[in-house]
């Protein structure tokens, strides 16, 4: 179902019958976090919400722990996939399934504050022009220790649409604004998540240039860093059926970015350099770095195994040489 035909459906609902906020949590496997995400959502004081939960065909705990949830609570909506559709498919149906004036994705191991989605709804109604809010946010270990806050100085409240772009092109590091609280149209009106390693990112460059984002100056998200996150850089974890890493993925992700923005409404003048500032800026912040670890890589290792060779080679020309 495309998310134009669920936007009319949605248009049909009374305001008694259609939530607020619609929260989308996508899981595959995530039963060891999974209860402590569901409580710090349903703890939340604005209680005019629904819950989508998309179980990519788990094969842990997940159902269990996501039915006992659902027959406690009716803003819950429990949806198990046949197969394994991919993350990118995954997160798409919670929007797909979803009906809320406003939309989330929630990740099955993040822990949200009880005012999280009270402050991000008072920011959207304040603001009519504004897409995205998001509060601040900070990281913490598998195991629940506080890591450290997470430093991302956004300025993307500017209502114009080119220093919008260009200010995250070079200034955003992390993409928790993915999980933030979204305007349904906007999102509807965007490509949603692509099955490539970077899709979240292309995603927030079509909302910035869709309109102005507001961050919330309370901490109310904290993102938990796992080791399973590592598995996001593979295609399989993106789309099943394919295999290995994806190639030139940060060229990849230049290049749909140049494409949104070439066939946004961005004043054609502005187009030009902002493709070139898409360009510059994978230079500067992918390839660059990039090189410098695997120039860094192999002074540290090809000095080592030349010394190793060459010991090697002396020895065996000693030892010929003994009587």
């Amino acid at each position: 179902m495309s998310t134009r035909a669920v936007t009319r459906e949605t248009a049909g609902l009374t305001a008694e019958l259609r939530p607020r906020v619609s929260i989308g949590l996508p899981v595959y496997n995530g039963a060891p976090y999974l209860e402590q995400a569901l409580d710090s959502l349903l703890s939340q004081t604005l209680g005019d919400f629904e819950l989508i939960i998309s179980d990519n065909a788990s094969d842990d705990g997940t159902a269990e722990i996501a039915a006992r949830y659902a027959q406690r609570d009716g803003r819950i909506r429990y949806h198990r996939n046949d197969e394994n559709l991919g993350a990118a498919r995954n997160f798409n149906n919670t929007f797909a399934l979803s009906r809320g004036q406003y939309f989330k994705w929630a990740a099955c191991d993040d822990i949200h504050l009880p005012d999280y989605l009270l402050r991000c709804v008072e920011a959207l109604d304040e603001n009519p022009d504004v897409v995205l809010a998001y509060p601040r946010a900070s990281e913490m270990s598998e195991d629940g220790r506080p890591l450290h806050e997470v430093l991302d100085p956004l300025e993307l409240n500017d209502p114009r649409p080119a220093r919008r772009i260009h200010h995250m092109l070079w200034a955003s590091r992390k993409v928790h604004m993915v999980f933030g609280l979204m305007r349904r149209e906007a999102l509807a009106n965007t490509g949603l998540l692509l099955a490539e390693n970077g899709a979240d990112r292309l995603l927030l460059t079509e909302l910035a240039i869709m309109g102005p984002w507001r961050q919330v100056d309370e901490m109310l998200f904290v993102n938990r860093v796992t080791g399973s996150r590592r598995n996001t850089r593979t295609r399989r974890f993106h789309d099943p059926s394919l295999r290995g890493y994806a190639p030139f993925r940060r060229v990849w992700l230049r290049c749909r970015q140049a494409k949104v923005i070439w066939r946004s409404n961005i004043p054609a003048y502005q187009k030009p350099l902002l493709v070139f500032d898409t360009f510059a800026c994978y230079f500067a912040r992918d390839l660059v770095p990039l090189i410098r670890r695997r120039t860094a890589r192999l002074y540290q290792y090809y000095p080592g195994a030349v010394m190793r060779r060459t010991r090697r080679l002396l020895a065996r020309f000693s030892a010929r040489r003994e009587p």
